[in-house]
């Protein structure tokens, strides 16, 4: 796994224009569900390396962020793994092949998912 957070910290150091103007920041899972959807979500378990969650919390950490310089609206809603997300879009069957309406479900990471499988 690598750490979003050391490179986003880059970013507003060096490309702060580039921060402010973001609308959004998207991890990997983001990023296919609103492809996939329509929708800007994330699973939980999937936000966690962008090192701006409270995983205590299960919450983003919005008082780091606003420390950082970050907008907490910059960053989608959380939801918890094995969410139904939605449903693919007619535009993203059309590109993938998959059946309009399959769900999408929120996942997670593959050393999470390898260590529940694992049991351990």
């Amino acid at each position: 796994m690598t750490q979003s957070l050391p490179k986003i910290v880059w970013l507003l150091q060096n490309e702060p224009e580039t921060v402010r103007r973001a609308a959004r920041f998207l991890d990997v899972h983001a990023f296919l569900v609103h492809r996939l959807t329509g929708l800007y979500a994330t699973s939980l378990a999937s936000a966690g390396p962008l090192g701006l969650v409270d995983m205590c919390r299960g919450e983003w950490a919005d008082g780091l962020m606003r420390d950082l310089g970050l907008r907490p609206n910059q960053f989608v809603p959380l939801v918890a793994p094995g969410v139904v997300m939605g449903g693919v879009s007619a535009e993203a069957a059309s590109a993938t092949g998959l059946p309009q309406g399959l769900p999408v479900v929120a996942g997670a990471g593959d050393g999470q998912c390898a260590g529940l499988g694992a049991s351990v």
